[in-house]
């Protein structure tokens, strides 16, 4: 089947089903694999129930943090990072020591976008 005129999820999934194309072709048109098509639309109601809309609101919903970061809830690592900022490191720096010194403790390897967000403030 023909994918070329469906451009978005919404397109590819609420196409009459008669019409939609196979979670195969949507997936290569996509560039995703079949099992994250059909996962994604699973997810969000199945194939006759699915809306892009709700889906993105839903995947929002899902991907917010409930909990507060390492950076914000660890004093400590909190003033060492600022310690390192004041000292003119740049957050990527900083992400990487944190990776090298605490290679085991993943929670300590904050990334510098973490970081930036730390400076920047919520």
């Amino acid at each position: 089947m023909v994918v070329r005129h469906l451009r978005t999820w919404a397109d590819l999934v609420a196409a009459p089903s008669s019409t939609a194309p196979y979670i195969g072709a949507i997936a290569d048109h996509l560039g995703r694999s079949s099992s994250t098509v059909s996962r994604e639309i699973d997810r969000n109601g199945g194939r006759d129930a699915y809306r892009a809309v709700d889906a993105d609101a839903a995947a929002y919903v899902r991907a917010r943090r409930p909990k507060p970061s390492k950076l914000a809830s660890d004093p400590v690592l909190r003033d060492w990072v600022t310690a390192k900022l004041v000292e003119a490191w740049s957050p990527q720096q900083i992400a990487e020591r944190l990776r090298l010194v605490h290679p085991d403790e993943p929670a300590l390897s904050d990334s510098n976008k973490t970081i930036v967000r730390h400076v920047l403030g919520p």
